[in-house]
């Protein structure tokens, strides 16, 4: 809904200075403003001595949204799984005027943040809030049009796919030890130092 309401605008200002400019008023009018005299005697000021001056402030009517500011919403769906109901974040943030540096600039940010504050073998659910809030807070230091987004969404997502690709980076790891381990037993076994001459 919107409201008027009256807006102090200074004398300096754009708009006060082009009615200042008119120094004489419009003829028609002209005989109807009152005389030096007659103002000075109803008034007592000499505010009437140039009948277009303007005060120090001027109320112009203007209409004023109401403080509530439009956040650009998180899409429905999950994050990384377009083919799922889901949707890309690189392609809604470049939908939203990201440049391709800045995604890749915000996600090398949110990794590193991630990895100094967070426990990068939980998910982000597991995570500690505080923690959360604090790279949350980092990043939007960075990037202050993060601010535009409810509950800064492109943030959470973000470190969401961080964590899973690092608790999937260490499970490869972790399968990766396990085979070799396993293979280095299975080769041992093979050749036993007893079976040498």
């Amino acid at each position: 809904m919107t409201r008027r309401r009256f807006k102090p605008i200074q004398a300096d200002s754009g708009l006060a200075k082009s009615f200042s400019e008119r120094r004489t008023p419009h003829a028609a009018v002209q005989d109807q403003l009152p005389t030096e005299s007659q103002a000075e005697q109803s008034t007592g000021t000499s505010f009437y001595q140039n009948p277009c001056a303007i005060p120090p402030l001027l109320a112009v009517e203007t209409p004023v949204q109401d403080d509530i500011v439009a956040l650009i919403p998180k899409p429905a769906g999950e994050a990384g799984r377009p083919n799922a109901g889901g949707y890309s974040l690189e392609i809604k943030l470049k939908e939203l005027g990201w440049r391709t540096t800045e995604i890749d600039s915000m996600q090398k940010l949110i990794k590193s943040l991630c990895n100094v504050h967070l426990d990068t073998s939980k998910p982000y659910s597991e995570q500690d809030a505080d923690l959360k809030q604090l790279v949350i807070n980092k990043v939007k230091l960075a990037f202050p049009i993060l601010e535009a987004y409810v509950n800064t969404w492109p943030v959470t997502e973000m470190m969401k796919s961080v964590l899973k690709a690092a608790r999937d980076k260490l499970k490869r790891e972790k399968v990766q030890k396990a085979a070799s381990v396993n293979l280095l037993v299975g080769y041992r076994g093979l050749f036993s130092f007893a079976d040498l001459p």
